[in-house]
């Protein structure tokens, strides 16, 4: 009998796992061929070498048309602070399919390039590159396009090099322009402004105040009107307005995407016309979130078939008595998690990016306020477990391994046999899954990414060693949080497993979801509605980024915590399937921390 309910387990998992993969991959050649029209495009990674020796990634988006023999026009997009050459690939293969070669360069803090704290000195080396290229036509220059941050890369390139450059198009994070040299800028310029831009809302003010500056910076009366060409010195600049839009959503506003095929179009004509209407990204867009989701799904069976098999069936256990809470008790614990943290994520994330803004160990500024944040939770796990303990202690109940969800009732020694195969279960599904995304990247030019919310990228040798604090910070955050899920918060048993399952997997990937939705939905939702750029939560720390002397102001982690709100909820249902199938935490946890230490430092901006 026993062996029948191990070979059903076995076929369970080997099907579970076959679907993921074989669903992935139909995913990947779908993304694949959206974004390169089927192989009409070509995309391709770089590796450049810059100022000083250091190394410079880039995408390369080269379509068909594009030869020695028939050059076309060259675009090179610069991406904001908390980004990658990934994050605009809506733009990119939308302008890609146009006929135009584009260049995506990781800037200094994001992706693969060296952290420089350069950007300006980055931005010329792949300008440069791109400008020698026989495929691309300099007859009458590059056109550069910035978004957020990147404003201010591409008026500052375009300072070096202005016989190069034939355009500059600014996205989103036009207050940038007060730190140009207005002097030397006599081009094309595309100015399009986010209605709800909270940040020219913050360093200048409603769209009047913004409008009124442009207008003085370029000389061109007292007020810019949206949605007028203005000639200066027989320069076509373009001020135009995106209404329903915020800053975060350049890459996902068809609007606003459509604006910058649209001036291109009339700087450089393109090589392959199409209407600037016709977009093909939302169905790219799309397959990459059921990617993203399906990822997940991948990562728990994966674990969930090596924990079936001889080498590593020994870390599941003996099933646990039911110790979760029940009615009100379950609900008020719930709502507290919920609350507490809410209450606790800008004031904390705030302290943590200020006081280990210049770690050597933990390097990117952004995580910090959020991982500060995750151990002050886990510390409050931590005292109410004790509080829990103490109480049993004192009823005369003895502990054991099952109130730590760590082993079976009435067990008091770890199982050091059970974690060291957990450990190596977590190593290999993380091997596995950082060589996926590396492949998809080598021989598909892609990844997985929805907006700022999904974000599976390449993980190059220098992050690997970066993300190993960050993963030991996750690893403790897991720990208390598994604790918690698996014993005062296990909800009731049904008698039906995989009913169970489903429930509780949704239900902790809510209640761990849910403070960060909850914020963001707050503060960017409100923002839309409000549709001046004013938020209504104000900033509380700031942020010196090299060679700009605008301090760059943030809610705590907020501005950055996206991404982090699905992959908390994705690692939290992976550990709960898993700690479903062992009955104890141990695999779920190695699996989870790794994973998300890992990959989420993989996307996350290395801010120096």
């Amino acid at each position: 009998m026993v062996t029948k309910v191990k070979n059903k387990e076995m076929r369970g998992a080997i099907r579970f796992f076959a679907a993921t993969v074989i669903i992935l991959m139909a995913l990947t050649a779908a993304i694949w061929g959206i974004q390169t029209g089927w192989g009409s495009v070509k995309i391709k990674r770089l590796t450049l070498v810059g100022e000083g020796g250091t190394t410079l990634s880039s995408l390369v988006y080269i379509p068909q048309n594009a030869t020695s023999e028939t050059p076309v026009p060259g675009v090179v997009v610069y991406h904001g602070t908390s980004n990658q050459a990934h994050s605009n690939d809506t733009w990119l293969m939308e302008l890609a399919k146009r006929g135009y070669v584009v260049f995506s360069p990781d800037m200094s803090g994001g992706g693969q390039s060296d952290v420089t704290g350069n950007r300006t000195s980055q931005g010329i080396t792949i300008a440069n590159y791109a400008s020698e290229l026989d495929i691309v036509d300099m007859s009458q220059g590059l056109n550069l396009i910035g978004y957020s941050r990147g404003v201010k890369t591409i008026y500052s390139v375009y300072e070096e090099m202005a016989d190069k450059i034939n355009s500059l198009t600014a996205v989103f994070g036009n207050y940038r322009w007060q730190e140009a040299n207005m002097d030397v800028i006599d081009t094309n310029v595309c100015l399009i402004k986010a209605k709800a831009d909270q940040y020219d809302y913050t360093y200048v003010g409603d769209a009047h105040a913004l409008q009124k500056m442009l207008a003085e910076l370029f000389g061109l009366g007292d007020e810019l009107v949206p949605n007028t060409d203005y000639d200066r010195n027989g320069y076509v600049v373009r001020y135009r307005v995106i209404a329903d839009s915020l800053h975060q959503t350049a890459n996902i506003s068809q609007a606003a995407i459509a604006e910058i095929l649209d001036y291109i179009n009339v700087v450089a004509p393109s090589p392959v016309p199409i209407d600037a209407h016709s977009q093909s990204w939302q169905l790219q867009q799309a397959l990459s979130l059921c990617a993203s989701i399906c990822f997940m799904f991948f990562v728990a069976a994966f674990a969930g078939l090596l924990v079936q098999t001889t080498a590593f069936c020994s870390v599941i256990t003996a099933e646990t008595k039911n110790q979760g809470l029940r009615g009100k008790k379950l609900l008020l614990k719930i709502a507290f998690e919920i609350i507490i943290g809410i209450i606790l994520f800008i004031p904390v994330s705030s302290a943590g990016m200020s006081w280990f803004g210049k770690s050597k160990i933990f390097t990117s500024t952004n995580l910090n306020g959020i991982m500060l944040w995750l151990m002050v939770l886990s510390l409050i796990s931590v005292a109410f477990l004790a509080f829990s303990l103490y109480k049993k202690k004192k009823a005369g109940m003895e502990i054991s391994l099952s109130d730590f969800a760590m082993g079976p009732d009435g067990e008091r020694t770890l199982n050091w046999g059970i974690i060291g195969k957990a450990f190596l279960i977590g190593m290999i599904v993380s091997f596995v899954c950082v060589q996926w995304i590396g492949m998809m990247e080598d021989f598909f030019g892609i990844n997985y990414q929805f907006w700022c919310l999904t974000t599976f990228v390449r993980l190059g040798p220098d992050r690997f060693v970066k993300a190993i604090p960050y993963a030991g910070l996750i690893f403790i955050a897991i720990l208390t949080g598994c604790i918690g899920c698996y014993t005062s918060r296990r909800l009731a048993d049904s008698g039906n497993p995989k009913k169970d399952m489903a429930v509780s997997i949704i239900i902790n990937v809510v209640v761990s979801a849910a403070p960060l939705v909850i914020l963001l939905c707050y503060q960017y939702i409100g923002s839309f509605i409000i549709g001046t750029g004013y938020a209504p939560l104000s900033a509380t720390t700031s942020m010196n980024h090299s060679g700009t002397s605008l301090v760059f102001k943030t809610v705590g982690a907020l501005d950055y915590a996206f991404g982090y709100c699905f992959m908390m909820g994705g690692t939290n249902g992976i550990c709960t399937y898993l700690y479903r199938k062992t009955h104890n935490l141990w695999v779920g946890l190695m699996v989870g921390s790794m994973f998300c230490g890992f990959m989420t430092t993989a996307a996350y901006t290395l801010a120096r």
